[in-house]
């Protein structure tokens, strides 16, 4: 479980992604990551592009990356980006249907 607080946004890019890129590497193969977001407070593109890079890597990786909880802000902006639904789910599930180039 990888718990984040705070603000997501061009100040904490570098280290949030820093982190989740060191929780991938970390996570056992054919595990997954789980993204604990109840806590942040403020997020905006670059923290929701961070995130999505996150995913894409540990896609890669063969891991699954989920978003457990979110508070209202976060919940928000995944649904009206349409990002939510990348964040539930297998690898399989995730990528049934998608175009990442």
């Amino acid at each position: 479980m990888v718990t984040i607080r705070g603000e997501l946004d061009i100040v904490s890019a570098t280290y949030l992604r820093t982190c989740l890129f060191q929780a991938i590497t970390a996570c056992a193969d054919g595990g997954g990551i789980a993204l604990d977001l109840s806590q942040v407070t403020f997020c905006d593109s670059t923290g929701l592009n961070v995130l999505l890079l996150a995913r894409r890597r540990a896609l890669g990786e063969h891991h699954t990356m989920v978003i457990t909880a979110a508070g209202p802000q976060g919940t928000r902006l995944l649904e009206t980006t349409g990002a939510a639904p990348l964040f539930t789910g297998t690898t399989r599930q995730l990528n049934s249907g998608e175009n990442e180039t």
